[in-house]
C-alpha cells in the first residue's frame, strides 16, 4: 500500500534496495545530509520493531478487546474497541458495528488499514513552532496515519475471527499468539496431545427428513487441538447431509404373511425398485379348439387352482394341464364343448407397489397368504464415523468404513481432537458417544488411585487363594480365602457358630437375656441414715 507526497524520497522504496539489508546510516563530517537518508533511517528501525514484534506476537495478533457479538438473524456483527498488531504495527481498532454480514459459508472478520498522509495543510500544527529561526511559521515534516477499521475486505486486510455458517468457532482471546502461549502450546502438544478440557459434549438434535441432513449440537467449553486453545462461549449446531454408502439386493424372497408386512433381511431401506407376489383370481375363458389351449389374461401364471363349467369341475392332469401361460386340453379327458365358457382360477405373479416403507419392513396389498414375495431394493450399510475440532476451531467429520456387520471407525490425525463417535442409523437419530478423552483433575487422578489400590487388595487375595490350592490341591479343594473384614462372604443358610471382631475369628458369643421382677418399690443400696444440722 503506497501514498503520494510531493517531494517525498526514500531510498527503501526503490526496487532491491531493502535486500542490500543495511543496518544503520553512518553520518560523517563536513558532508550532505538529505532528507531520504532521515527517511531511510526511520525506516530502518520500523523494520527492526516489526520484526521483533513479528517474532513475539506473530504476525496478526489481539492484544487487548475482542469483543464480538452476532446477529445471525440481523446479519450483523458488533465488534469491540481493541488493540490488534498487525502488519508491524499496533493498531487501535474503534468499536463497529458491520451490516449485510454473511451468516453463511466461511466469512473472515479482521482489521482493514489505509494510510493517510497529513501535512501542515490539513494541520497547521505541522509548521515551525521554534522562534527566531528560519523554520518558524513555516511547512516542516508531514505525518503519515494509520486509519484501522473493523471490516471483511480490505487492502491490506490482517484476518481476527472467522465465521463458520454464522457461528465463531474459536473465540480469540487476548493476548494471542504471545511466546508464553506458544510455550504452553509445545508442552501440551509433546505431554498431553489433544483433549477436551470441559464442555464439547456432542449430542443428537434430529433428522430433517425433507433434507435428508442430521443436525448436531455442540456444547461450548475448551479444549486443545495439538495443543492449541480452541474455546467457545456459546454451543454451535452442525448439520452435515447423510450419504450412507448404498448395497444392491436382487431377488430376496419372502413369504407373504397374513397382516400384509413383509420385513426384508437387511435395512434401512433405501429404496424398492421392484416388488412381485402372487395373486388369486378368477376368470372367464372362451374354449376354443378341442385338445387346444386357452390363454389366460393375466400372466405369468403361477399355477392353475380350479377349472370349472356350471355343475362339472375339470381334474387337474387328468383333463387338463397348465402349459406356460394357458390351460391346455391335451391329456384328452373331459373338456368344454368349442365355444362355451368356463371360468378358471388361478395364481399369478404381479408385480405391485408398497403401500408404505419402513426401515426394514415393506407393507403390500392383497396376495396370497403363504405364498413367495420377491424384492429388489436397496439398503444403507453401517458406519461409524467421528466428529472432531481443528486446530482453528473448525468441525471436521470423519467417515467411517461402511461394512454390513462390523463397521471400522475412522482413525484421528494428530492435529485433531475427537469429540464423539457417530453410530449412524440413517434416517433417524444416531447413537452418539463422546471420546472422554478429557482432562484429568486431581481429584480424578485421587479416585484412580484409589481404584488401583482396590484392585491391588483383590489381587492378593486371589494370589493368596491360587497358593492354598497349589500347596495342597486335594485337602483345598472348593475352598476360598476370607479376609474377615465384612459378612460378603457367610453364607447365609448355615446356622453361622462363629463370631468376627476387629477382623479375628473367634469362638461363637452367647448372649442370653433374662427378664427379672424387681416389684413396684425402687431398690436402693444399703444405706445408714445420719441426722443433718
Amino acid at each position: 500500500m503506497m501514498f503520494s507526497l510531493e517531494n517525498y524520497f526514500n531510498r527503501r522504496l526503490l526496487p532491491g534496495f531493502k535486500a542490500k539489508r543495511f543496518a544503520e546510516l553512518l553520518f560523517r563530517g563536513r558532508q550532505y545530509v538529505e532528507s531520504a537518508e532521515a527517511n531511510e533511517a526511520q525506516g530502518i528501525t520500523y523494520e527492526r520493531l516489526s520484526e521483533v514484534g513479528d517474532g513475539a506476537f506473530g504476525p496478526i495478533s489481539l492484544r487487548e478487546g475482542g469483543v464480538i457479538v452476532i446477529d445471525q438473524a440481523a446479519g450483523t456483527v458488533l465488534l469491540g474497541a481493541s488493540t490488534v498488531w498487525a502488519g508491524g504495527y499496533m493498531h487501535h481498532v474503534p468499536e463497529v458495528t458491520l451490516t449485510n454480514v454473511q451468516m453463511s459459508g466461511t466469512v473472515a472478520i479482521g482489521v482493514a488499514v489505509t494510510k493517510e498522509v497529513v501535512t501542515d495543510i490539513e494541520d497547521a500544527e505541522l509548521k515551525g513552532i521554534v522562534p527566531n529561526t528560519a523554520s518558524h511559521g513555516n511547512p516542516l515534516a508531514a505525518r503519515l496515519k494509520y486509519n484501522a477499521v473493523w471490516a471483511t475486505t480490505g487492502d491490506p486486510f490482517y484476518p481476527v475471527f472467522t465465521l463458520i455458517d454464522g457461528q465463531l468457532p474459536n473465540e480469540v482471546l487476548p493476548p494471542q499468539d504471545s511466546a508464553a502461549d506458544l510455550a504452553v502450546e509445545r508442552h501440551v502438544k509433546e505431554d498431553h496431545g489433544s483433549h477436551i478440557v470441559e464442555g464439547f459434549q456432542v449430542s443428537p438434535a434430529g433428522f430433517d427428513a425433507q433434507a435428508g441432513a442430521q443436525t448436531f449440537v455442540i456444547a461450548a467449553g475448551t479444549l486443545r487441538a495439538e495443543g492449541r486453545r480452541v474455546h467457545r462461549s456459546t454451543d454451535q449446531r452442525y448439520t452435515r447431509v447423510e450419504d450412507p454408502e448404498l448395497v444392491q439386493v436382487n431377488g430376496e424372497t419372502q413369504i407373504y404373511p397374513d397382516d400384509g408386512i413383509v420385513t426384508l433381511n437387511n435395512g434401512p431401506i433405501a429404496d424398492v425398485q421392484t416388488v412381485t407376489v402372487i395373486r388369486e383370481v378368477t376368470q372367464t375363458v372362451t374354449h376354443q379348439l378341442a385338445g387346444g389351449a386357452d390363454a389366460l389374461p393375466d400372466t405369468p401364471v403361477y399355477e392353475i387352482v380350479s377349472v370349472v363349467q356350471g355343475a362339472t369341475t375339470y381334474a387337474a392332469d387328468t383333463d387338463f394341464v397348465k402349459v406356460g401361460d394357458t390351460v391346455s386340453w391335451a391329456p384328452g379327458g373331459a373338456e368344454p364343448s368349442p365355444g362355451s365358457s368356463y371360468d378358471v382360477t388361478y395364481r399369478y405373479v404381479a408385480t405391485v407397489v408398497p403401500d408404505a416403507i419402513g426401515r426394514s419392513t415393506i407393507t403390500l396389498g392383497s396376495a396370497v397368504e403363504g405364498l413367495p414375495v420377491t424384492i429388489q431394493y436397496t439398503y444403507k450399510l453401517k458406519r461409524i464415523d467421528v466428529i472432531a475440532i481443528n486446530l482453528d476451531g473448525g468441525v471436521v467429520y470423519l467417515k467411517g468404513l461402511s461394512t454390513k456387520y462390523n463397521p471400522v471407525p475412522p482413525s484421528v490425525p494428530a492435529p485433531l481432537a475427537p469429540l464423539a463417535r457417530i453410530d449412524n442409523q440413517w434416517g433417524i437419530d444416531p447413537v452418539v458417544t463422546g471420546f472422554d478423552q478429557r482432562r484429568l483433575t486431581e481429584a480424578g487422578v485421587r479416585a484412580l488411585l484409589r481404584t488401583v489400590l482396590r484392585i491391588d487388595d483383590l489381587v492378593s487375595l486371589v494370589s493368596l487363594e491360587r497358593d492354598i490350592q497349589e500347596r495342597d490341591p486335594a485337602s483345598r479343594r472348593g475352598s476360598f480365602v476370607e479376609p474377615f473384614e465384612n459378612e460378603f462372604q457367610r453364607d447365609l443358610g448355615i446356622a453361622q457358630d462363629a463370631a468376627i471382631v476387629d477382623g479375628i475369628l473367634t469362638l461363637p458369643i452367647e448372649t442370653i437375656a433374662e427378664t427379672i421382677d424387681i416389684g413396684s418399690e425402687p431398690i436402693l443400696l444399703p444405706y445408714v441414715t445420719e441426722p443433718v444440722l
